[in-house]
């Protein structure tokens, strides 16, 4: 069961990595075909998809590395509940380190204990949308610095207003990815202490 879950697990990665690369190179393309730049982009047939498939999970891995940077996984104070969980850990695993340092190490008790899978889900669903989120960020940047420049660097039939839209809509929508992705992240953050609490529970009987 517990190599079905790592099997989950990993899928739920890659997958995370592919549609957020794939969501990264659609945004490019579109930019460049609004700014009557398509022609530099040839017709893809089957054998070159292959080549966009690969693009993209190539690219999904940037923007995960990019989303490091952005947006920093969230730290919290533990609850008292929160600690006492995290105090039997150190117990079970007999260890001799900090609150923070545990969590880690809980995490990883989840992990390997969850038969359901969710908590690789929720936390491959936090990085989805972490991901989206700095992608369409970078891309009201783009069209906020491009409605500036405009129309100097842009050839397309579309004015300032319609830019300055563009960007007010991609940053609504990084914004709205990114309160989803860290309502996954207290999914999972619940899950994990959950989850570790039925494992602790299960071994002392």
């Amino acid at each position: 069961m517990q190599s079905l879950s790592a099997v989950k697990l990993n899928l739920y990665e890659q997958i995370g990595y592919l549609m957020t690369g794939a969501v990264a190179v659609t945004l490019v393309l579109w930019d460049f075909q609004l700014a009557d730049a398509a022609k530099a982009f040839p017709q893809i047939d089957l054998g070159q998809s292959v080549l966009v498939f690969i693009g993209a999970y190539v690219a999904g891995h940037f923007a995960q590395v990019l989303s490091n940077y952005v947006v920093p996984y969230p730290k919290k104070s533990f609850s008292n509940l929160e600690k006492q969980i995290l105090k039997r850990v150190r117990e079970y695993l007999s260890l001799t380190c900090s609150d923070d340092e545990t969590m880690g190490f809980t995490m990883m008790l989840a992990q390997t204990s969850d038969t359901t899978g969710q908590v690789g889900a929720f936390n491959a669903n936090y990085g989805l949308y972490r991901g989206w989120s700095v992608i369409f960020l970078c891309q009201a940047i783009v069209m906020a610095v491009i409605s500036v420049l405009h129309p100097s660097v842009w050839s397309a039939p579309w004015g300032q207003i319609e830019l300055e839209c563009m960007a007010e809509a991609s940053a609504a929508v990084s914004w709205l990815f990114l309160k989803r992705a860290m309502r996954f992240n207290r999914y999972y953050r619940s899950k994990v202490f959950q989850t570790a609490t039925i494992k602790l529970a299960t071994e002392d009987h």
